[in-house]
């Protein structure tokens, strides 16, 4: 019995480091699939680089999970239905969108030198945005979008005619985004999607709330970005956000416009997010207007380093209770009211008045402006520049840190003893 038991023993052993032989010699059939390149020139030609497609969608569609698509300088037309909406480029995919090369150079992209346009033309919404895995578009300039008919909020109405994400953690880089029009969310709409949104313009976009962006739940992050001239028919002419936990980090808000409301920088409804390093200027009526649905619901904002400047009141709460504001380091300026609290409460610390001296683009600070040093360590450490902060003394007030400059490493020459 022993020697049949050792033989048994034998064999067994002998099939297993066959087995594993043979599985070492046969390919990984779950080895995770190759990650492609795909190029997008006008025409379809991409030069020497394949594989290549005249529009973004055609490459989006061959695409695979992981890869890539870089898109050549042009401006891109075309119009697709899927899944029953219209769009530019429709996105269901854990994909890269890159824009900003040139057909003769896939190496390095230069978007200002080659810009890549995705123009919807009014025809429906440039850029729709569904998954639940990460995806990224950068270097592109979104304009023409129009969600008329296409619907997408929660409520059942047209939204996010630039730009709509729907529940996908999303991540805009260095994208403009302009012209564009849509009931809630003119220029951009995001539902639930953990977004980051960086290095972005939000210009000149149209809506009845929320022109620019209208961000609804989730705790988004938008980072870097400049929001100007947009304009709303009833509210939150820059920015509306809805039951939103996001942060706003070093971002321009200037010269929006509100309609028959309030808000024409910022409209908060219920939530809790938190604005660092934020310039508020010249945006009509309310600069900031707190607001909530009443009942159990409220609003609580946290706002850190902020310039309020030259609208009809700073910041003003609405007759609800349950709405707190708490600011921390504000310059205020030219405003007709500073504060109304409403049946809110706004607590309010370092306070100061002065003139922030803008620049001529109507954010950078000169060296006269009364925002210099006057700010608070709030744990960012560079401006809306990618720039140092602090500089020279003590943190600005605002997007912009005065006379800084871009960290770069130093080297130094290694002298050796002989």
């Amino acid at each position: 019995m022993k020697q049949l038991h050792s033989l048994a023993m034998t064999l067994l052993l002998t099939t297993a480091l066959l087995v594993l032989f043979l599985a070492a010699l046969s390919p990984l059939t779950n080895a995770a699939p190759a990650v492609a390149t795909r190029y997008v020139a006008p025409g379809g030609n991409c030069g020497s680089a394949a594989p290549c497609y005249a529009t973004v969608q055609a490459a989006v569609d061959a695409a695979s999970d992981g890869d890539e698509i870089r898109v050549a300088a042009g401006t891109y037309t075309d119009i697709h239905v899927r899944q029953g909406i219209t769009q530019t480029v429709y996105i269901s995919k854990s994909i890269t969108i890159k824009g900003g090369y040139a057909s003769a150079n896939w190496t390095t992209a230069d978007p200002a030198a080659h810009p890549t346009i995705l123009d919807a033309q009014g025809k429906g919404r440039v850029l729709y945005v569904t998954s639940y895995n990460a995806i990224t578009v950068q270097d592109v300039r979104v304009t023409g979008g129009d969600a008329a008919g296409l619907h997408g909020d929660p409520w059942g109405n047209d939204a996010g005619g630039g730009v709509f994400v729907n529940g996908t953690p999303v991540h805009l880089h260095n994208i403009v985004v302009a012209n564009s029009k849509a009931y809630r969310g003119g220029g951009l709409f995001l539902n639930g999607s953990a977004a980051i949104i960086e290095g972005c313009e939000i210009l000149s976009n149209t809506a009845d709330s929320g022109a620019g962006a209208y961000l609804v739940g989730g705790s988004d992050h938008l980072e870097r970005s400049i929001i100007r001239a947009n304009k709303s028919d009833w509210g939150g002419g820059g920015l509306f956000l809805n039951g939103s936990d996001s942060i706003l980090t070093n971002n321009v808000i200037i010269d929006n416009q509100a309609g028959t409301y309030e808000g024409g920088g910022i409209f908060l409804y219920s939530g809790a997010p938190r604005l660092l390093y934020t310039t508020l200027a010249n945006n009509s009526k309310s600069g900031i207007f707190v607001d909530n649905g009443g009942g159990s619901f409220s609003t609580m904002v946290t706002m850190t380093n902020t310039i309020i400047s030259g609208h009809t009141v700073g910041v003003k709460l609405s007759s609800r209770q349950n709405n707190t504001v708490t600011l921390t380091a504000t310059l205020w300026h030219g405003n007709g009211a500073d504060r109304e609290s409403g049946s809110g409460v706004i607590n309010h610390t370092k306070d100061y008045g002065g003139d922030p001296a803008f620049a001529a683009d109507g954010y950078h600070l000169t060296a006269s402006s009364a925002a210099i040093d006057k700010g608070v360590d709030a744990g960012v450490h560079k401006d809306i520049d990618g720039e140092i902060r602090p500089w020279s003394g003590g943190y600005d007030i605002g997007a912009d840190e005065f006379g800084s400059i871009k960290a770069r490493r130093l080297y130094l020459p290694v002298m050796l003893n002989k």
